[in-house]
């Protein structure tokens, strides 16, 4: 209660200086650096928090030991408000794992996470129902508390078959580590709680020991998930042929100019498939994140330290590309011969999704004309990540008679038509617009689920392949896209952006 107090009021103490520096800021301008937060929130948390927690502890603490009277208050937080959110997410896990046996699914990247904080969380409820347990009138608490670690063991097994899974796709890191440690001291803790055992002395003990091992050494979290992901990205990049006998194959030069990393068109992108250049994005921002790279800088001829030194240098001094830093994983992909894959398209290599990203492209012909026989209308779109724009729509002259339109010198037709990407429920995606005073919806799931199935090269299709048809009382349309980017989750699909054009046509 004494820590929890504390916290309470650092946390009040910072939101109200954090508010004060936050107007400092916004009414004088006063020049207030992010930083400064994290600062004043380390300073709180250390040195006010602290001290406030250690006035209430009494001098003598023999006297503690001679106090038998515990909080009502904690007891009713524990019972009334922990134990049935425990009971409630342990239903919920058991009812998961059956899902899993019965449908045979590997369970799913956040689940490790879920087990390992029910399964805390119940610890910590029982210690602070411990000292109940000894009244007469809470003998329960003793049989719930066996009962419980009981129980425990079949999620334990949950939390390491799904690790086991996410380690053999994406190989060890920091995260997975720690929770295979959690793993084996939940296990631990089971068993010595399972057989009898009463002293919750236990799990402080066994826990500090647990955190000590995995700190330091060979076998340490931070070794061992440096090692991992190493050998897996060695592992990619011998069997794609870009490694040969510890060193890179058809290295890529760096250039003298940090922009022209920005722009690496990727010369050895063809040696690795999509999934497997995610992957080696993705490895490489995690060593840049939490490792370093001097684990791998023998493997290249370059010395890319000090040319990272150079490019950092001349951004600062660039005020077009000040928004813009190569960071040092830029530099590996640029010298691997690879081009960057976009974040959204990088697998998790911490286990906490199950996402694949899919993009596809139609083949565009050159120049500003566009196939418009039979419409009156047309527009072209974008959709970014749910961000809806107004467009433009352009109305065709008929008479000049030719399918290749150049909009180039034509007038907008006002008002502008209002498009927006509509994400129904059961996995309906619709795509919207309004034009004169008409709403007209266009349905993607046949396409989507077409397209997932497509064994073409995704990167470019034919035109015809990205063509979607639809009526309205008023109006028959085409819908033309020219690329589509879909977020995948087992068996549901999600639209993540599109571009395209459209074409209308009064019935």
């Amino acid at each position: 209660l004494r820590f929890l107090g504390s916290l309470l009021f650092s946390a009040a103490l910072f939101a109200g200086l954090a508010i004060a520096l936050g107007s400092l800021d916004f009414l004088f301008d006063v020049d207030v650096h992010s930083k400064l937060f994290g600062e004043l929130w380390v300073s709180i948390a250390t040195v006010f928090q602290t001290w406030f927690f250690l006035s209430g502890i009494p001098r003598d603490l023999d006297q503690l030991e001679e106090v038998h009277e515990y909080p009502k208050g904690l007891k009713i937080f524990s019972q009334y408000i922990l134990l049935p959110l425990l009971i409630l997410y342990l239903i919920i896990l058991y009812c998961y794992s059956a899902k899993i046996v019965f449908t045979g699914e590997w369970p799913k990247g956040v689940v490790p996470y879920l087990v390992s904080s029910v399964a805390v969380l119940g610890i910590l409820t029982l210690m602070l129902l411990h000292p109940y347990g000894k009244q007469a009138n809470n003998t329960w608490i003793g049989k719930f508390s066996r009962i419980y670690y009981f129980i425990l063991f079949p999620l334990v097994l949950l939390l390491f078959i799904a690790l086991v899974k996410r380690s053999d796709d994406y190989g060890v890191t920091i995260n997975r580590y720690a929770l295979f440690a959690l793993g084996i001291w939940l296990t631990v803790t089971c068993c010595y709680f399972a057989v009898g055992k009463k002293n919750i002395k236990f799990v402080p003990l066994s826990l500090a020991i647990t955190l000590v091992v995995i700190s330091f050494g060979p076998w340490g979290m931070f070794s061992l998930s440096e090692r991992s992901q190493v050998n897996r990205l060695q592992e990619i990049l011998t069997t794609s042929k870009l490694m040969d006998d510890g060193r890179i194959a058809n290295e890529t030069q760096l250039p003298d100019s940090a922009q022209k990393i920005i722009t690496n068109k990727g010369a050895n992108d063809g040696l690795l498939s999509d999934s497997l250049k995610a992957e080696v994005t993705s490895i490489l921002s995690y060593l840049d994140d939490h490792h370093g790279f001097n684990s791998v800088r023998s493997w290249f001829k370059q010395d890319l330290k000090s040319m990272a030194i150079t490019y950092k240098s001349q951004f600062a001094n660039d005020t077009l590309y000040a928004h813009r830093r190569v960071d040092e994983e830029d530099m590996f992909q640029y010298a691997l011969g690879l081009k960057a894959v976009e974040y959204y398209e990088l697998p998790s290599l911490n286990g906490a999704s199950d996402i694949e990203s899919l993009s596809f492209a139609a083949v565009e012909t050159p120049g500003p004309f566009y196939a418009v026989s039979g419409y009156e209308y047309f527009t072209t779109f974008s959709h970014y990540s749910y961000q809806n724009w107004n467009q433009a729509i352009h109305a065709i002259d008929s008479t000049k008679g030719s399918a290749d339109y150049n909009f180039s010198e034509v007038e907008e037709v006002a008002p502008p038509a209002s498009l927006s990407l509509k994400l129904r429920e059961f996995g309906t995606h619709t795509a919207g617009f309004t034009f004169q005073g008409d709403s007209i919806y266009f349905n993607l799931d046949s396409l989507c689920n077409a397209l997932r199935k497509d064994t073409l090269n995704k990167e470019q299709l034919p035109s015809n392949r990205m063509i979607v048809y639809g009526s309205h009382p008023n109006w028959n349309f085409r819908v033309e896209l020219k690329s589509l980017n879909l977020e995948m989750r087992h068996d549901s699909i999600r639209i993540r952006n599109m571009q395209g054009n459209l074409l209308l046509r009064r019935r």
